[in-house]
């Protein structure tokens, strides 16, 4: 147990390591999409693009029931030998049974949600295409699930970073050429190249023999929906509040303001996803595996926190005295103005961080009815917060919005790690994560009142000894 234990922080890192990379290339080329839809199509359209992927991403959750986690819990404890062969043919068979249902769905409300968000019939054409795209996302998760569950990490890695180095080079004379009128090929375009290059990374997996008869089908089925509903839920609720208010915020600014704060957004977590896939991806399996046992949790959780927080905190405090050099860089000059927000924002990752850490933990134990509670407490949080700071303090106010609504969920889901569950954590975690708080605070102070080279060299001056830190630590 020893061993295992101290291996922890080594293995944590090699997971951010290797998705750290997939992640890096990842950002390079989102960022190069965003940057070229920001000079060919401007804010206009990263605005559509942010509400259409909304759109996407809000369907694809309420019908595809969250099969994603829910059947990666039950392909990790049954990684090998027959009973993968039959959860994985279950698998096939389900999600094209949840494509063809999302794929209908959006295609019938399409109408009433082009009325919804542009006032207009215009876009009910774009909406319903949008229903290719549900289907071929249900597709890609039967082949996801099935690499996460069996820890095939570097297919995985493969597929996505192929899937988004040919989406990119196929998108960019698209918005060259067409401008505005590529947001929906670009999107098939996009989602295309991904379904290809998963397909053929895909962990081949033989049919078992017997197949599994349709009772054993909805049976099995039953089971990874029904906490999958849970969660569909509870995802479904943030999707539906986010939609909710780009909408509310088309209508009471404009799509341009819109665009601004999709940009801003977009920035603040793709600069802190390297951290969240390795959450997502690596954590998640590994947490389902030793859920039954309280030590072991309380002991990779705590580990999982503290040195997500050791890389989170040094980029932070770099990223707050660059935050307009990099916005200069990564869009152009119209959005300048998010500076405050995402400046504002960077602190709310570290709550993000650790409160992710304690989310999972309710994923693995399958308490399906708690993750709904937490995960709508925080919707009604995210709505309520974003709405009147944007009234009182405008673009900045959604920075404060940001980290308000993650310091709060993670009071909601330390609640339930501690008292519902009953688990412990090293106290050193809670104690990094109120430094990095305070860290953050002083470098925005410092940035506003003297300039960024203050906040550079006060953000070398704590990151050279967080990192030596890190690596006792991993040498520990």
């Amino acid at each position: 147990m020893k061993t295992k234990q101290g291996n922890l922080p080594r293995k944590i890192l090699k997971s951010l390591g290797l998705f750290g990379g997939m992640q890096g290339v990842l950002i390079l080329c989102a960022l190069i999409r965003v940057k070229l839809i920001a000079i060919f199509i401007g804010s206009e359209g990263v605005g559509l693009f942010g509400i259409f992927n909304n759109t996407v991403d809000m369907f694809r959750e309420v019908t595809q029931l969250n099969i994603t986690q829910s059947a990666v819990r039950d392909v990790a404890r049954n990684s090998t030998g027959i009973r993968l062969a039959s959860i994985a043919y279950i698998i096939r068979r389900l999600v094209w049974i949840l494509g063809v249902a999302g794929a209908m769905l959006l295609l019938v409300c399409s109408p009433f949600l082009s009325q919804y968000c542009f006032e207009s019939s215009e876009y009910t054409w774009a909406f319903a295409l949008l229903s290719i795209i549900i289907f071929m996302h249900a597709i890609q998760a039967g082949y996801l699930i099935i690499m996460q569950g069996t820890e095939r990490y570097s297919k995985l890695v493969k597929a996505q970073l192929w899937g988004a180095i040919i989406s990119i080079t196929i998108c960019a004379p698209m918005f060259y050429f067409w401008g505005i009128d590529s947001v929906i090929p670009s999107m098939m375009v996009y989602m295309t190249a991904n379904l290809a290059t998963t397909y053929l990374f895909r962990v081949h997996v033989s049919d078992p023999n017997p197949r599994p008869t349709r009772s054993e089908v909805f049976s099995t089925g039953k089971k990874f929906t029904k906490l999958g509903l849970y969660l569909t839920v509870s995802t479904f609720s943030v999707l539906l509040v986010d939609f909710i208010f780009k909408s509310w915020l088309n209508v009471t600014a404009s799509t341009i303001m819109v665009g601004l704060y999709t940009a801003g957004f977009t920035i603040v977590n793709r600069y802190v996803g390297m951290v969240f896939t390795a959450i997502s991806v690596e954590y998640y399996p590994r947490l389902s595996k030793i859920i039954h046992n309280s030590e072991e949790v309380s002991t990779h959780v705590s580990y999982e926190i503290k040195v997500a927080l050791f890389v989170l905190i040094p980029l932070i405090l770099f990223f707050i005295p660059l935050a307009r050099y990099a916005v200069m860089l990564l869009y152009s000059e119209e959005f300048i103005n998010i500076v405050p927000f995402i400046s504002v924002a960077m602190i709310g990752t570290l709550f993000r961080a650790t409160s992710w850490c304690f989310s999972y933990v309710i994923l693995a134990k399958g308490d399906g009815k708690t993750f709904v509670v937490t995960e709508f407490i925080s919707s009604a949080f995210f709505l309520i917060i974003n709405i009147l700071t944007y009234k009182y303090y405008g673009i900045r106010g959604m920075g404060y919005a940001y980290t308000l609504w993650y310091f709060l969920y993670l009071i909601s889901t330390s609640v339930v790690f501690f008292r519902r569950y009953r688990y412990k954590l090293d106290p050193k975690a809670f104690r990094l994560l109120a430094f990095g708080t305070v860290a953050g605070t002083a470098s925005l102070l410092l940035v506003s009142y003297t300039g960024w080279i203050a906040g550079v060299i006060f953000a070398t001056a704590i990151s050279l000894p967080m990192g030596h830190k890190l690596l006792k630590l991993v040498k520990k």
